[in-house]
């Protein structure tokens, strides 16, 4: 089953059963007979949806940026990605301009690029959290559906370009304030994923990339974790 799929029959991210997705294509592919929901892009692309992307929620209360959990190549080479600063784009509504940096041996290496987003989908049922605890918070849930591209500093040796596609669960609540997906409560959360690749300048061979807030999405057997994320043994060597 494809990731979008999966996204769409489940109102929140269901990243224990993502791991199938294979490439940034399957990654975005959408599945709307999965739920019973309606596209709403054009009513939500004029909101600013900065803090969902810098998760300045309530399990992230820490002035340092957050760390993306990622994966780089067949071998599941350890990614951390972090996002510094998201501002939207003052001409272009649904496009966000993105400052970040990639860590990488105790050396950051920052980029510059965009997220833009190209389908909002709101579930006719919105998800109320574990045991129903977000019931009297909750109007309605959405996922939005994005591409990126990120630039390295090219002065710095080894670095590239990741492209992509993004996925990103939130709420709205009864003030009408916009915010992260509702089962931040629970251990198996995890939101903002990012699928694609990952180009070096100076050279044509492009690899896998991948990476979210908790979980990695199209991890394949990376990820053994039940309630959290937990590498698998036999990856651990390659930077976990």
């Amino acid at each position: 089953m494809l990731i979008a799929a999966l996204l769409y029959s489940t109102p929140t991210l269901a990243l224990m059963n993502i791991y199938e997705c294979r490439n940034a294509a399957e990654f975005r592919e959408i599945s709307l007979t999965q739920d019973k929901g309606t596209e709403q892009t054009q009513r939500y692309i004029d909101r600013d949806l900065t803090h969902l992307w810098l998760d300045k929620s309530d399990r992230s209360e820490a002035d340092e940026p957050q760390e993306y959990y990622g994966a780089m190549g067949e071998d599941h080479h350890r990614l951390r990605m972090f996002l510094t600063h998201v501002s939207k784009d003052k001409t272009l509504p649904g496009k966000y301009l993105v400052q970040g940096y990639r860590q990488r041996e105790g050396q950051q290496i920052p980029f510059t690029g965009h997220i833009t987003i190209n389908h909002i989908h709101v579930y006719e049922s919105p998800a109320l959290g574990v045991d129903g605890e977000m019931a009297d918070r909750v109007v309605e849930q959405a996922l939005l559906m994005a591409d990126y591209q990120f630039d390295e500093d090219k002065n710095v040796p080894d670095s590239g370009r990741f492209t992509g596609s993004a996925a990103a669960s939130f709420y709205v609540d009864k003030k009408n304030i916009i915010r992260p997906d509702t089962y931040i409560p629970s251990d198996s959360y995890a939101n903002n994923q990012f699928m694609g690749t990952w180009t070096p300048y100076h050279g044509e061979t492009a690899v896998t990339a991948s990476w979210g807030l908790w979980r990695v999405p199209c991890a394949g057997d990376l990820d053994i974790g039940a309630g959290e994320f937990s590498v698998n043994e036999k990856y651990k060597k390659n930077g976990w």
